[in-house]
């Protein structure tokens, strides 16, 4: 407890301190307010890292992204784990949105210490994720795929992305833009007919890498840089080396 200083016969040096002291105490009182606001700040960092799913773990680096887009009656091709209602699902799906790098041996992934799925990230695009990013396979929902693709991928993505709902709502507009359903009609390209893989490559205005199960397409894969994420030629052309390909 402070001492009060004491009063002096002095009129003019007894008003002097006291004026000394009530700044003492206001400004101890400001330093007792200060303290007492930074921790309330630090707390709510602490707590909104938590609601974000974010730990204070450092940036991860990479090159580019890749949107993987599935087709999903080539995944399900010979798979027993597909769910029933995948195998003739026509629409291409959307994957994931990952960060990559030129070398894949180094490509970063599960950059999160912690990591948990926040509900309102994807409110505004629910309804176009249920029918363009569900899952395929058996005991998965869709929300523990998407929790999965952030966890594994959206956080190494951060802060290129900003946060949950910057990772979603971006990997949805690049489906809705980047869609291959689009060209493959526009080019009348026939279902269960061999089509060269040349032209198949054709119908994408940048190199992109196509994913097979043998002559089956089943994924296609586009790639962006990371700034304004513009559209850029992919680095691998993937793994179908047959010429002819054929989308069931």
């Amino acid at each position: 407890m402070e001492t009060q200083p004491q009063w002096s016969s002095d009129s003019g040096s007894g008003v002097r301190a006291y004026i000394v002291y009530a700044k003492e105490c206001v400004s101890d009182r400001r330093y007792r307010a200060v303290t007492v606001y930074l921790g309330v700040v630090a707390v709510f960092l602490v707590i909104l890292l938590i609601v974000l799913g974010i730990s204070t773990r450092p940036t991860a680096n990479f090159d580019y992204y890749t949107l993987a887009l599935q087709w999903p009656p080539g995944v399900c091709a010979n798979n027993s784990n597909c769910l029933d209602s995948m195998r003739d699902y026509t629409k291409w799906t959307i994957h994931g949105l990952w960060p990559s790098t030129y070398d894949a041996s180094n490509t970063p992934f599960n950059c999160r210490d912690t990591c948990r799925l926040d509900p309102g990230s994807f409110l505004l695009t629910a309804g176009y994720m249920k029918e363009y990013w569900p899952t395929l396979f058996k005991g998965n929902n869709d929300r523990f795929f998407w929790k999965y693709e952030f966890c594994k991928h959206g956080t190494c993505a951060i802060p290129n992305l900003i946060d949950q709902e910057h990772y979603f709502t971006t990997a949805v507009r690049l489906h809705r833009e980047y869609d291959p359903a689009i060209p493959i009609e526009k080019n009348d390209i026939q279902r269960n007919k061999k089509v060269q893989r040349s032209k198949f490559l054709s119908l994408f205005r940048k190199k992109m890498e196509l994913r097979c199960k043998g002559t089956v397409v089943a994924e296609v894969r586009f790639c962006f840089e990371t700034k304004h994420l513009n559209h850029i030629d992919c680095p691998n052309l993937g793994n179908c080396n047959d010429p002819h390909v054929v989308l069931l």
